[in-house]
């Protein structure tokens, strides 16, 4: 079958194929994030009631700058990084999870690139120096 096909059409095959995967796998996750694990607890009165609770982790360890939400699973990351300086914090999830230019980080914080690169790396060797 893939013989006949032009380089064109085999293209267009894998690349339908590596679609619906990546799709699939959004979808799996989002399905993921949808579980919840059932508890069950006694009551005062000996009545077992079962109650649902998020098995992931909570808003607490959400930071969003400038619109972009990251989501920090790791504990001990989020706890080093509430410990930095607010806008240090910022350039370094920026530049990171963001993945923005320095430029673009300079500019939201009206500094020059020079003070966002100095800002991530004071950051990460506190960083360093929290988790370890």
């Amino acid at each position: 079958m893939y013989k006949e096909m032009s380089p064109e059409e085999l293209a267009l095959v894998f690349f339908d194929c590596y679609f619906k995967n990546v799709a699939k796998n959004a979808i799996s996750n989002i399905h993921k994030a949808e579980r919840v694990r059932d508890q069950y607890v006694q009551t005062d009165n000996g009545i077992i009631e079962r109650v649902t609770t998020d098995q992931y982790p909570s808003d607490d360890q959400i930071i969003v700058v400038k619109e972009l939400v990251c989501h920090i699973e790791n504990t001990p990351l989020l706890n080093a990084l509430q410990q930095l300086p607010n806008q240090e914090c910022e350039a370094l999830l920026l530049h990171f999870w963001g993945e923005q230019l320095d430029v673009d980080v300079a500019q939201y914080f009206a500094v020059s690139t020079r003070t966002i690169r100095s800002w991530r790396k004071k950051s990460l060797e506190r960083l360093r120096g929290l988790m370890s």
